[in-house]
């Protein structure tokens, strides 16, 4: 009884290895994932922050600007194309203040971002 207690040890030991190597490799792939995960949405989130295309952002887009609507941004829309921050005055609802506030944030058909306005 002595050499088949041993290889039932034996053999329970190497599963409960075989067991312990798949536990540490789900642990390492649920980290990647996470990881992976959290590192697109962060790349995501950089590059809508960047400078947004007043003449091809959705309405959605657009609304997360501050002071601009779902209107605003309806309008916005249909006034396309616009060439400078100062074409938005033409937007029923933006005013001076409004473009000064979301200027940084816009670029324009030349690639450039959007020009400060004049005081």
């Amino acid at each position: 009884m002595g050499k088949a207690f041993e290889r039932m040890m034996e053999r329970r030991k190497a599963r409960m290895a075989a067991d312990d190597r798949r536990q540490r490799l789900l642990f390492v792939g649920i980290a990647v994932a996470i990881v992976l995960g959290l590192g697109v949405l962060f790349i995501r989130k950089r590059i809508e922050s960047g400078p947004l295309d007043v003449n091809k952002a959705s309405a959605a887009q657009l609304e997360k600007l501050p002071g601009i609507g779902p209107e605003t941004a309806k309008d916005i829309i249909r006034g396309r194309p616009y060439q400078t921050a100062q074409d938005l005055l033409n937007v029923k609802g933006i005013g001076p203040k409004t473009v000064e506030k979301i200027q940084d944030r816009l670029k324009f058909p030349d690639g450039a971002a959007a020009a400060p306005t004049s005081p």
